[in-house]
């Protein structure tokens, strides 16, 4: 016998997407039927499934199919709870069929949680999310069969492992502000009330607030009121409402230890793991993309292949060959595919090696003063592009002021396992391009030498470089127009 109809509602909404209402049912042959508002369905006393919302994987225990349950399910049980995923037991309905659903920590998404299982043994055919879609716990079974709660028994336990741990206060200064004045005081929005109203709506939902509020809350705002009549009154708001679910499903809200936790290992792993000279630019594309996740609070990220090529001082071919690699070594997992005029969704992955430790981490998101240990140089991409390589630019930046040091002592404190031969190499690279000092013939000691900002944009002028980071930018701009510009013009029928 299945639960009363609010306790069944209750559960639906804890694993659908914000923005779903609507359920099909669910026919004898165990394929969709017609489709009913959530609380009519929670009511009928029929079958229906739910599309599952991001966070949220299900094994699918059925107790004679082959692989048996018993010689996969505990492990992979095992290695989701050991990075924070909570469990809910089901008995699904037929003797011995079980629904374990498991809820994401923070910080984690589907992808995350569902490479965890089937890297621990789960066949992809058991598990479910997404599309993928699932009876809730305690709704009737298609042929009578009862259900019930295994583990927790109790209700309330039940929905609070399904927590949504994503879920951020809603910030009513900062919002209120905006909708207000229409934009906030910096101005991050540059007064385009398109954007500020869809940023409104993600906030709301990312707060668990409803679509009532949302549209109350912009038809009542003095500056973003008349958008509203001009974009289209109430369908307008639905399809931002829409568009906005896509959002927080793509990149969930921001809150919560866990992802503070999964960036910290992200940017140890950046530092510390021994890329060696051959890696060198996996090393620099994966050590910005740490900087930016921890810049933006998450590690997911759409940026294009242009935005960091430029970022880095790198060609385009040069970072996209470097993303293919990280993916294909475990350091970036691909969330969302990119297509047409969309970059692809990346979430970065971990990988700290045990027994190193460093502090140095460096990426030419950060100034100077915070970037390297020697505290007085910015990145220059002008001068990565010819007056030296990029690794050993980096191998610049790990220098001490003041200090001569030998070929050990950079070594040990460059980041990136290089080799005291390779660290050597870098050093007379350094030393032909006026930037370090050496002591002897041999070298056995370095100096930096205590270059401006200034300086070394003349030094880019005497080595024929400056403005190379710019004339890429322009470059990239022009395609991305010529693009554009191709795309818009119509098409002849086939």
């Amino acid at each position: 016998m299945s639960a009363a109809p609010e306790v069944i509602e209750r559960f639906a909404r804890a694993l659908m997407p914000p923005v779903v209402d609507r359920v099909p049912y669910v026919d004898a042959d165990n394929k969709r039927d017609e489709w009913a508002p959530l609380a009519d369905a929670a009511r009928s006393g029929r079958a229906f499934m739910v599309n599952i919302r991001d966070g949220l994987i299900v094994f699918d225990i059925e107790p004679d199919e082959e692989p048996y349950p018993e010689t996969w399910a505990p492990a992979a049980r095992r290695a989701l709870e050991q990075i924070g995923c909570t469990v809910l037991r089901v008995a699904s309905g037929s003797p011995g069929s079980e629904h374990w659903w498991f809820a994401a920590p923070a910080g984690w998404s589907t992808a995350g949680i569902y490479e965890v299982a089937v890297g621990a043994g789960a066949p992809k055919r058991q598990l479910r999310w997404g599309e993928k879609a699932c009876r809730p716990p305690l709704s009737p079974h298609r042929s009578g069969f009862p259900v019930s709660l295994i583990e927790p028994t109790d209700v309330d336990e039940a929905l609070d492992r399904l927590r949504r741990p994503n879920l951020t206060e809603y910030d009513h200064e900062r919002w209120g502000y905006v909708l207000t004045h229409g934009d906030t005081p910096d101005g991050a929005y540059g007064g385009r009330r398109h954007r500020v109203v869809m940023a409104v709506a993600v906030a709301m939902m990312n707060a668990g607030l409803t679509a009532e509020n949302f549209k109350a809350a912009v038809r009542g705002s003095p500056a973003l009121g008349p958008k509203v009549t001009e974009k289209g009154g109430e369908r307008w708001l639905d399809t931002t409402w829409a568009n906005a679910g896509q959002r927080v499903r793509d990149s969930p809200a921001k809150s919560g230890e866990g992802w503070k936790r999964q960036l910290a290992a992200v940017r140890q792993t950046a530092a510390t793991h021994p890329w060696g000279g051959r890696r060198d630019a996996d090393r620099r594309v994966y050590t910005y993309l740490a900087e930016f996740g921890t810049q933006h609070g998450w590690p997911e990220f759409a940026q294009s292949q242009r935005t960091i090529a430029n970022a880095i001082g790198a060609t385009l071919s040069v970072v996209n060959a470097t993303l293919k690699r990280l993916v294909r070594d475990g350091f970036l997992t691909v969330v969302k595919p990119g297509g047409a005029g969309q970059a692809t969704t990346y979430r970065l992955q971990a990988k700290v090696a045990v027994g190193r430790t460093s502090s140095y981490l460096c990426s030419p998101l950060k100034e100077a003063s915070t970037c390297s240990p020697n505290g007085k140089f910015e990145q220059r991409p002008d001068l990565w592009r010819a007056l030296l390589p990029p690794a050993s630019w980096d191998t610049w930046q790990t220098m001490l002021p003041d200090t001569w040091m030998t070929v050990e002592e950079v070594k040990a404190a460059r980041p990136g396992g290089l080799s005291a031969g390779t660290i050597r190499i870098h050093l007379r690279a350094l030393h032909s391009a006026a930037l370090i000092d050496r002591n002897g013939p041999q070298g056995q000691r370095w100096l930096l030498r205590p270059y401006t900002r200034e300086e070394l944009d003349l030094l880019a002028v005497d080595f024929g470089v400056a403005g190379a980071t710019e004339r890429q930018q322009q470059r990239f701009e022009y395609d991305r127009e010529q693009y554009s510009k191709w795309h818009r013009q119509p098409r002849k029928a086939a």
